[in-house]
């Protein structure tokens, strides 16, 4: 029984020290900015808000926001496959993108901002859309 109680008291004493050492780490507070941004909401395509930012500024109803999430997951895709043919050059010199089929940046980013304006039913999600598009074009000044 006196080496039942021993053992016990040990093992509290271990497990009391153990949870002491242990730092906590608030969640949601990682610095990987390549995969969320301040809102711990991952970033759109091309630069563009997260989906629920978007979705927010423009006041969204659902069949628009259901749209937005196809549009988004697409050009995340194609977002992906161009990073990859651009790295494949790089590490290739011999390589040539022009028979991979896959367009541009430039061009991506002007598709998907036509899509997304064709979900955009009123006057009022327009203009909060091209205010957005127009202020991806400025550089942000450093503070």
């Amino acid at each position: 029984m006196r080496r039942l109680m021993l053992t016990v008291a040990a093992l509290a004493t271990l497990v009391s020290y153990a949870q002491a050492g242990i730092p906590k780490v608030p969640k949601g507070n990682n610095n990987n900015n390549n995969t969320n941004n301040q809102n711990g909401e991952q970033p759109g395509p091309f630069g563009f808000p997260g989906q629920k930012t978007l979705g927010e500024t423009l006041k969204l109803n659902q069949e628009q926001e259901a749209a937005l999430i196809v549009i988004y997951s697409k050009y995340r895709k194609l977002e992906h496959q161009i990073q990859q043919a651009a790295a494949n050059k790089k590490t290739d010199s011999n390589a040539n993108n022009a028979g991979s089929g896959i367009p541009d940046a430039g061009t991506c980013k002007g598709n998907m901002i036509m899509e997304i304006r064709l979900i955009l039913a009123t006057d009022d999600q327009k203009k909060a859309f091209q205010q957005i598009v127009d202020d991806l074009g400025k550089k942000k000044k450093k503070v």
